[in-house]
């Protein structure tokens, strides 16, 4: 039974999601005593449903004061480190990752990219910097005590693009039309860290999630089963949403990419998460890219990632996130059927 879990950076698309599932669901499935969450962010706006759902937010301007990350560390059993979108990251998640191991934190989960590996393909100041931190988890925890989860970019991502495709019938990237690469949904990849962290009461899946912990397994790659290119993407977002007119693909510079997610960061259609309705099929309110997320360090950060896929270092594929889920993950064009209507908001 785990008394106390920390997790970090919830104030960021990744980091909301994983909490959202985590303060929902785990006191309300579990027999055991109530577990504390301290939920780590910069900003507290926007989390007050984390709060009413029984999360404690600690706002913090800056991970870097050793004496506060160690109170906030004491007496807890599992923390899910989700790295900051800032220029401090590598400071920032020492003090997380020295802290933990100091107060005698018993597990730490750290999400980071896929294909990492193939980095010395592409100059990424930002994706070094999250390879960096992987090894320092490791330096710092042995083998039975941590893991790292590599991680393809989400589909919630798209949304973002839903002006464009409005706007231009037309989807922009800075990848090259045949790079292969693929997307998994955020709502999946949320709950793969859950069954990670606590055995499901389903009897298939919780035989496999034990299968998979008979020796504790340090790295997971969440892939989608399939990878794609540019020309399946909007192949899949065409029929997905119903357009008149078949979309087109375009890639542009990184410099366009930039300028066009800053925009988005303003952008009165991303300054709130949508209400979920409960008759309809959409993707739930906490896997909602707000425009907040958008600063610069994430633009950065996600540029770089498509550059890795310009040197063919994303077209990876695994079945980690199937056999964490114990069934198919979710496809891309499922993504843009099940939120139409959301697309349609976005005009």
């Amino acid at each position: 039974m785990l008394n106390t879990i920390v997790i970090t950076n919830v104030d960021s698309l990744l980091g909301y999601a994983i909490a959202y599932k985590f303060v929902s669901d785990w006191n309300r499935q579990s027999t055991g005593a109530v577990t504390e969450f301290r939920l780590l962010c910069h900003e507290r706006q926007g989390l007050q449903e984390l709060e009413k759902l029984g999360g404690k937010i600690i706002e913090m301007q800056k991970f870097d004061d050793e004496k506060e990350m160690s109170h906030i560390m004491k007496n807890v059993d599992y923390v899910i480190y989700v790295p900051e979108y800032s220029n401090d990251r590598i400071q920032e998640g020492e003090l997380v990752i020295r802290t933990a191991k100091q107060e005698g934190v018993g597990y730490l989960t750290m999400l980071s990219y896929l294909g990492l590996e193939n980095l010395k393909k592409s100059a990424s100041n930002n994706l070094h910097q999250f390879h960096k931190l992987e090894k320092k988890v490791s330096e710092h925890f042995d083998d039975d005590s941590y893991c790292i989860i590599r991680t393809a970019l989400f589909n919630q991502f798209f949304f973002y693009f839903g002006p464009m495709i409005d706007d231009e019938n037309e989807i922009r990237l800075p990848v090259d039309k045949k790079s292969r690469w693929g997307t998994i949904d955020l709502s999946d990849l949320a709950e793969a860290v859950y069954l990670l962290s606590e055995p499901t009461t389903d009897d298939k899946q919780q035989q496999q999630q034990q299968e998979a912990k008979k020796e504790n397994q340090t790295l997971f790659r969440l892939t989608p089963r399939d990878n794609y290119t540019a020309q399946d993407l909007v192949e899949y977002a065409s029929k997905g949403l119903e357009l008149e007119e078949n979309m087109t693909y375009k890639k542009i510079d990184s410099e366009k990419m930039y300028n066009y997610l800053h925009r988005i960061h303003q952008d009165n259609r991303f300054r709130e998460r949508p209400v979920f309705l409960f008759d309809q099929q959409q993707d739930p309110a906490s896997t909602f890219p707000l425009g907040r997320y958008l600063n610069d360090n994430f633009i950065q950060t996600i540029i770089e990632y498509w550059e890795l896929a310009n040197h063919d270092g994303l077209d990876i594929t695994c079945k980690d996130l199937e056999n964490i889920l114990g069934r198919h993950p979710y496809h891309l064009k499922k993504f843009f059927e099940m939120n139409r209507d959301q697309f349609r908001r976005l005009r």
